[in-house]
């Protein structure tokens, strides 16, 4: 079983190569350097927002501009600091901006304690924009601001609370907090993680160890603890301020996420109130956006984003202040998907009912219709043959067409799992967006974890995790009917003729912390469990040509 002292070994192995540069790299002083085209004026500098706390950063502008550009800043990613954005910075300042990359407090050189995205991080914005102004004598009543996974959440909650921030690109981002760290009553156990590094790294935060304390009272049912840390810094809590601020939002987000999943980001895209867009890619957290932080290569994530600072930064842009909603996506097979709104991607909600089981056989249905009767029931205590995969890397690797899991369905424990499956029919099909699923089960044992995965088989046997959500109930009577609702992260993927889709419930999979103690789980085949599908057809208008 994954523990949390693994998982700050993996934590501490993935992140070490981005921290080393970080922390080793020499503060970069008024150099100038050629991209071929223009000539980039570089600038470290150090900004002081309270007494004794300065963070660090770096200008970049264009040499020989008679007016300065309109201002973009780059708030840093998680662990490393905001040297990662050398080469969109030296972008946007060859457009003409005025590009300031800094380091959150407590992250690579800058003092104060790492906030995580709180109020203070907010406030720091405003008040670098105010140093700015102040030192540079730039016009900032319109600011971009942009960033990668916690620099995106900042730039986010800034965009709420600071009417000078006229366009936001948000990469990798989290809109609940609550979220991915204990959604659905569940620990992720990579979050544990991730706070520990962030504590050992950042500088001594006492947010991240009160977020650990709270991870512990969780395990007692002390809700409440991690709603008053997480709601602050989440940015769905907040749309009334957006309505007010209007800031110009691009989301953008990888489709197999796991720390940040595109369900949260869908929902919250559908209810903003500004001019919006919102791209999906495939990848996992933050893996679209490193080609063009690594790279000099072009990236479609980065271009797009410096398109959207353009469009709105820039009063002579043919699109300037043209009310905007579009969805954009992009599957693993290169196809592209535009509509105005989510729900015309897949314009049919198909509802599949759980079927029983027949004798002898590994999987159920998956109805158009409920069927007569039936009770399928799962125990704890034992991996049941059906995984993700590795921590994060799971989903990574059922991002490529030529790997998948090659998970036997003789290998299958039936007692540990209740697996369900649709043929698909000849014309094929494809999923474009959040699967809703609705299950009534009875319970045995408190509390109890299960985790739904949804699965691509394809004609080869190979199974490509497409999506997935954990659940756990806590605090009821012992044999107890429930019914519960929640979406699956999200599922993005082609269906050909000779695939199936398996839907797969068990209770142990190696990215989330299961219930302890034994329990036992029977699901209602009857009519009382189902699936909602977010279906499109293959000749769907929506394609891009």
């Amino acid at each position: 079983m994954w523990n949390f002292a693994v998982f700050k070994r993996m934590a501490l192995l993935f992140f070490t190569n981005f921290i080393g540069f970080s922390l080793m790299a020499p503060p970069a002083r008024a150099v100038a350097w050629d991209l071929g085209l223009v000539t980039i004026k570089r600038e470290w500098v150090r900004i002081p927002v309270d007494p004794g706390v300065e963070l660090i950063g770096t200008l970049y502008q264009k040499r020989g501009l008679k007016v300065d550009g309109p201002l973009v800043i780059l708030l840093n990613p998680w662990s490393i600091g905001s040297w990662v954005y050398g080469l969109q910075a030296n972008a946007l300042a060859e457009k003409g901006f005025t590009v300031l990359s800094y380091n959150l407090r407590g992250w690579a050189g800058s003092q104060g304690t790492v906030d995580n995205g709180g109020a203070v991080d907010v406030a720091d914005v405003s008040r670098v924009i105010d140093w700015v102004s102040q030192t540079y004598h730039l016009d900032v009543s319109e600011v971009g601001v942009g960033g990668v996974s916690l620099g995106a959440g900042v730039a986010l909650n800034a965009a709420a609370f600071e009417p000078r921030i006229r366009a936001v690109a948000s990469m990798s981002t989290w809109t609940n907090f609550y979220t991915p760290i204990y959604g659905n009553s569940t620990k992720r156990v990579f979050w544990d993680a991730v706070l520990w590094l962030g504590s050992v790294i950042g500088t001594g935060s006492p947010a991240a160890a009160k977020l650990k304390d709270t991870y512990e009272a969780i395990e007692n049912g002390d809700y409440a603890q991690i709603h008053e840390y997480a709601d602050p810094r989440s940015p769905v809590f907040f749309l009334d301020r957006f309505a007010v601020n209007k800031p110009a939002i691009l989301l953008s987000q990888n489709m197999s996420d796991i720390l940040f999943p595109v369900s949260d980001v869908w929902t919250f895209f559908e209810s903003l109130p500004v001019p919006k867009k919102m791209n999906l890619q495939p990848g996992v957290h933050a893996t679209a956006e490193i080609t063009g932080m690594f790279l000099p290569f072009k990236d479609k994530v980065w271009d797009d984003s410096i398109e959207w600072f353009e469009r709105w930064l820039k009063p002579h842009h043919p699109s300037h202040d043209v009310m905007t909603s579009e969805i954009q996506v992009t599957l693993r097979d290169g196809q592209m998907f535009a509509a105005e709104k989510t729900s015309d991607l897949a314009p049919a909600k198909g509802r599949f009912y759980l079927e029983r089981y027949t004798e002898g056989k590994t999987f159920g249905k998956l109805m158009s219709s409920a069927s007569p009767s039936g009770i399928h029931t799962i125990e704890s205590g034992k991996s049941s043959g059906v995984v993700s995969g590795l921590p994060l890397l799971g989903a990574l690797v059922s991002e490529t067409k030529i790997f998948g899991s090659k998970m036997k369905e003789t290998s299958i424990r039936l007692d540990q799992a209740a697996l369900y499956e649709f043929s698909v029919p000849d014309q094929g099909f494809r999923l474009l967006g959040v699967p809703r699923v609705h299950l009534s089960f009875r319970v045995h044992g408190d509390p109890a974890t299960f985790i739904t995965h949804l699965f691509r088989l394809d004609r080869k046997g190979a199974w490509h995790l497409m999506s997935m959500t954990p659940y756990t109930v806590r605090g009821q009577p012992n044999g107890s009917m429930q019914t519960v609702e929640f979406d699956l992260y999200g599922a993005f993927e082609s269906f050909d003729a000779g695939d199936r889709l398996i839907l797969a419930i068990d209770t142990q999979d190696p990215e989330f912390k299961q219930a302890k103690g034994d329990y036992t789980l029977a699901f209602d085949n009857s009519g009382g469990s189902w699936i909602d599908l977010p279906l499109s057809r293959i000749d769907s208008s929506a394609e891009i040509q």
